[in-house]
């Protein structure tokens, strides 16, 4: 499953409290969704931070839409549970859920 909500709500309301709900939100349906599987990889493919703080813009400033307030950092994360295939890279994870299902 793929969840890009989060990823739109960001961008246009980077530092504001809705972030935090969609949060809550998802992690909610993440835990519920874990706990009838024995084996689970949640994966970001990067994080986020305000626009300004971005190492590379990928959005303009404004766009039809309203203000640009966040944009993509770097970091990103992994949780895998009961996964046994070594995951370094996002390729990693075609060969991880391949391997396991």
């Amino acid at each position: 499953m793929v969840y890009s909500l989060l990823d739109r709500i960001q961008h246009f309301h980077w530092g504001e409290p809705i972030v935090l709900e969609w949060y809550k939100k998802v992690d909610s349906v993440l835990w519920k969704l874990i706990s009838y599987s024995e084996k689970s990889i949640i994966i970001s493919d990067h994080g986020f931070c305000n626009r300004d703080e971005a190492e590379i813009k990928t959005l303009p400033e404004r766009t039809p839409r309203g203000e640009i307030k966040g944009d993509h950092d770097n970091e990103a994360i992994l949780i895998t549970i009961n996964i046994k295939h070594e995951i370094n890279k996002l390729q990693d994870v075609f060969y991880a859920i391949r391997g396991e299902i």
